[in-house]
């Protein structure tokens, strides 16, 4: 199963403390883990835990540093307790015995969410944003990569979208009718995924949908409904009038076959977005 970020079902937030909290789980699940330098994205993931966890922001290496200082604790109050103990509760006390906090970041849920919204997701279409999907990418490439060294074997797919004459149809229609036509796309982008797909706004008319665990076929076919759905929708105004239709194409790539990073995979699905656009639009292309 790859990380779990849907929007819209139990608690966004929750689903999103558990995935960094699971990943920094299997990070450090080994105690010889603690002596190995990590990956780039695994300092991200540290980064981002304790941001999501306690409003404290540090550099990547700090943040590594003080996440293998929690699961030192751990693993002694675990020991002293005879249970375990929540890798959230070690960090709380170890950041108010080291006075990072004067006093526990405790507020509202609402509150928390809103803040914690607004760094990740797209104002606009309620997708996530460019910067929380190229990570969440990245942790997927990660999680894969491991799975391939142990033997495992896995994949991942990803399906770039750009909806076709965007910028004419803004022109002659306006901006309102442009940005119903991104909130149509992203409404139907949101209605296809499984719950473990991640979809974001990538930039502008680009979206970007990451598929764990997903062959390079069953990617294609994803997009291929997304886009079909996307030909059959109307966009209509607030006077309950119909505007021009707009068409979306896009391009899928596989990791491993198609990339070795979360760049390459990017890269190589924008390359079958541009063969799609050269061959009429409207259609998905598969590297």
């Amino acid at each position: 199963m790859g990380l779990k970020y849907s929007l819209g079902e139990d608690s966004e937030m929750d689903q999103i403390k558990k995935a960094l909290l699971d990943h920094l789980q299997e990070m450090f699940a080994a105690s010889d883990e603690l002596e190995k330098p990590i990956s780039s994205e695994q300092g991200e993931v540290c980064r981002e835990a304790l941001k999501v966890l306690s409003g404290i922001e540090m550099r990547e290496d700090e943040a590594e540093d003080l996440w293998k200082q929690v699961w030192t604790r751990r693993q002694e109050m675990s020991q002293k307790l005879g249970r375990e103990v929540a890798l959230e509760v070690v960090l709380l006390d170890l950041l108010l015995q080291e006075q990072f906090l004067r006093f526990p970041r405790v507020m509202e849920a609402t509150h928390f969410e809103k803040i914690s919204q607004a760094a990740m997701v797209d104002g606009h279409t309620g997708l996530y944003n460019a910067t929380f999907i190229r990570r969440a990418l990245a942790l997927e490439v990660d999680r894969i990569q491991r799975k391939l060294e142990a033997g495992e074997g896995g994949e991942l797919s990803v399906a770039f979208f750009d909806l076709d004459d965007f910028k004419p149809f803004n022109d002659s229609y306006g901006h309102l009718a442009g940005d119903l036509a991104l909130m149509q796309f992203a409404s139907i982008l949101k209605t296809s995924c499984r719950k473990t797909d991640i979809a974001g706004r990538y930039g502008g008319e680009e979206f970007l949908l990451v598929l764990p665990d997903t062959a390079k076929g069953n990617a294609i076919r994803v997009a291929e409904r997304v886009r079909s759905l996307m030909e059959r929708a109307e966009i209509v105004v607030d006077m309950g009038e119909i505007m021009a239709k707009v068409t979306v194409s896009a391009g899928v790539a596989t990791y491993p076959e198609d990339g070795d990073t979360s760049e390459d995979l990017i890269d190589a699905a924008d390359r079958a977005l541009y063969r799609a656009k050269q061959k009429g639009k409207n259609r998905v292309e598969g590297v």
